[in-house]
């Protein structure tokens, strides 16, 4: 056989393009079976955060448990301030702070102010009204709509750490309006991050609260 006849014949059956299609075909299966490998170890490791945070029963607090929030943009309430549930009732390092219709932090359980629709879950959307007096010592009525949207893919990083959490978003309707999302935790009992956005005759204002510490039984 001639080396051209030979060559002729490498080059029509492809023996040595098909040797490397073979590699190229190892490696590529290899390449498949570690991604493989990493999406299930992934999800094995996402699995429990994902049925832990799917929805959310109303909290048992116990005595001493204790939370720190940071505020900004709020004026009255800016800085740290304590909550501490002592007594069978919370109590807060400054005056008026609990209860706010903008600084939601833990469960009140007060029917009118349904800042939470226990138990929490994915689509979930309740309203309500409730009172409030202005700075002139006026009555005025709110209207709220609120909605459940969901946990968050994966844990919230937060200044008190990482933390399991599912997101609210919530709109109030008076002489001023609010619009705020806030994403409440299992895993500390409160409200762990919010955002809100104020729109009154006086103007507008950005609010933000950030859960920094915090000690629950």
């Amino acid at each position: 056989m001639s080396r051209a006849y030979a060559e002729s014949r490498i080059d029509v059956w492809g023996s040595i393009p098909a040797r490397k299609s073979l590699s190229e075909r190892g490696l590529n299966y290899m390449k498949a079976i570690v991604v493989f490998l990493f999406v299930t170890i992934a999800s094995m490791f996402a699995l429990p955060y994902a049925l832990h945070a799917q929805h959310a029963e109303a909290p048992v607090y116990k005595e001493g448990d204790s939370w720190v929030f940071r505020v900004k943009g709020s004026g009255e309430f800016d800085g740290e301030n304590q909550i501490a549930f002592k007594n069978g009732q919370f109590e807060s390092s400054s005056a008026g702070f609990l209860g706010t219709a903008v600084l939601v932090t833990v469960n009140l359980n007060d029917p009118e102010r349904k800042w939470f629709d226990f138990p929490l879950a994915s689509g979930k959307k309740w309203s309500f009204r409730y009172s409030h007096r202005n700075r002139a010592g006026k009555l005025e009525w709110r209207d709220s709509t609120a909605e459940v949207i969901g946990p968050t893919p994966q844990p919230l990083e937060t200044a008190a750490g990482k933390v399991s959490a599912i997101e609210i978003r919530r709109a109030d309707q008076g002489r001023a309006r609010f619009v705020l999302t806030y994403f409440y935790s299992p895993d500390t009992k409160s409200v762990v991050k919010l955002v809100a956005d104020v729109d009154s005759p006086g103007g507008k204002d950005h609010v933000e609260l950030e859960l920094i510490k915090y000690s629950v039984q």
